[in-house]
C-alpha cells in the first residue's frame, strides 16, 4: 500500500468514527435536500454527502490539501421487516463504529446485538474495492447496502 493510500486509510478510520455512526455527529442540511457530514484534521478533509433515509444514497470523499484523492459511493434500503427504518439504522450506526482499521469502508465483517446481525463483505483494497452489507433479524434479511470506491486521479 502506498504511503498516500495508507494516509487515507488512517484518516478515513478516524473520520468514520466521527461520522454517521457517531450519535453526536452534526449533520448539515444542504439546499438541495441532501445531508452533509464534514470532518477536517490538519490538511485532510472528509465529506459525506447523502440523500434520503429510506432508501438512501451518497458519496464519501477524502481530500488532502484540498484535492480529492479517494471516494466511495453507497446505497442502502430497509425491507421485509416491521421494524422502523430508524430502528434498523440505529443498529447500523453501531455496526459502522466497529469498522476494522485496515478496511474502514463501512462496518466489520460481523456485528451481533440481540437478534440483529450485521454482515459486511468486500473485495479489493483501499485503492479499488466493492462491497455489500446486510442486516438480519432472526436470520431474515431486513437491510441491504451496496458500496464501491477507491482512489481518484492517481
Amino acid at each position: 500500500m502506498s504511503a498516500e493510500i495508507e494516509g487515507v486509510r488512517k484518516y478515513l478510520f478516524e473520520a468514520n468514527n466521527s461520522g454517521y455512526g457517531n450519535p453526536t455527529v452534526k449533520i448539515e442540511k444542504a439546499d438541495d435536500g441532501g445531508h452533509i457530514i464534514n470532518h477536517t484534521k490538519d490538511n485532510w478533509h472528509f465529506c459525506d454527502y447523502f440523500y434520503g433515509g429510506h432508501p438512501y444514497a451518497g458519496q464519501e470523499v477524502v481530500y488532502k490539501d484540498d484535492k480529492p484523492i479517494w471516494a466511495m459511493q453507497y446505497r442502502g434500503w430497509v425491507h421485509n421487516t416491521k421494524l422502523t427504518s430508524n430502528d434498523v439504522y440505529a443498529f447500523l450506526r453501531k455496526a459502522l463504529l466497529k469498522a476494522p482499521e485496515q478496511h474502514p469502508y463501512r462496518g466489520p465483517k460481523e456485528y451481533v446485538e440481540d437478534n440483529l446481525v450485521y454482515r459486511n463483505s468486500w473485495n479489493g483494497d483501499m485503492s479499488n474495492f466493492v462491497g455489500e452489507e446486510i442486516i438480519l433479524k432472526n436470520n431474515d434479511e431486513i437491510y441491504k447496502g451496496l458500496y464501491f470506491g477507491g482512489v481518484v486521479d492517481e
